[in-house]
């Protein structure tokens, strides 16, 4: 979601970092509506003897869920999975009928995501299954869509024969009364692989 003001606040407390030590800084979320946030953030580094001529850059990105004040223990569970990226994993299915890609790592339940009738400027979530066939421990997935769909995370991993529930959100902003998008799923290695799902949904027209 985008916002026009800070959402993530840093401790104002300054100080210095020997080589070897770690410096921990204290940051907050303050989301003012519902929603999934996420902010970049550029630090900058000095060294003691001449901060302003020998400076370094690290560039920190933030995310965080905004839930109502009556959110249940299941939806805060829910929210922590999608800002650690990739969700809880579970086992593959076995017999389960599945789209897979051409060489079978990737695969999901199914080949499109169709969402309900949803009014302009409101947004609703739908979970995809996203899982890994391969050998691979670690298999690091992207995915990309473009508006009004967004997928969160738009990058995660899936653990060897497991599989995650991608977050996918449909957000109409205009009166065109048909959707229709594309979602790519890239798993990273020497092989790369990809798998594309249909998203289609449809706004209310008042």
């Amino acid at each position: 979601m985008r916002a026009t003001y800070a959402i993530f606040h840093f401790s104002h407390i300054s100080g210095t970092c020997r080589g070897g030590e770690m410096l921990k800084l204290s940051v907050s979320f303050r989301p003012r509506d519902v929603g999934v946030y996420s902010q970049t953030w550029e630090l900058e580094f000095g060294n003691m003897t001449s901060p302003w001529k020998d400076k370094a850059r690290l560039w920190l990105t933030l995310s965080g869920v905004g839930l109502p004040l009556s959110s249940t223990r299941r939806e805060v569970d829910n929210a922590r999975s999608i800002v650690k990226g990739g969700g809880a994993s579970h086992p593959v299915e076995e017999n389960a009928r599945f789209c897979s890609s051409p060489l079978g790592i990737l695969y999901t339940k199914t080949s499109c995501v169709e969402f309900p009738v949803v009014p302009v400027g409101q947004s609703y979530e739908m979970k995809l299954k996203v899982g890994n066939r391969s050998r691979t421990d670690k298999l690091t997935v992207v995915a990309t869509s473009s508006p009004p769909f967004k997928s969160v995370p738009e990058r995660f991993v899936v653990l060897c024969r497991r599989y995650v529930y991608l977050g996918l959100f449909f957000t109409p902003d205009s009166s065109k009364g048909e959707y229709n998008g594309c979602l790519t799923l890239t798993a990273e290695g020497l092989q790369p692989e990809t798998l594309q799902v249909q998203l289609q949904a449809k706004e209310h027209i008042t």
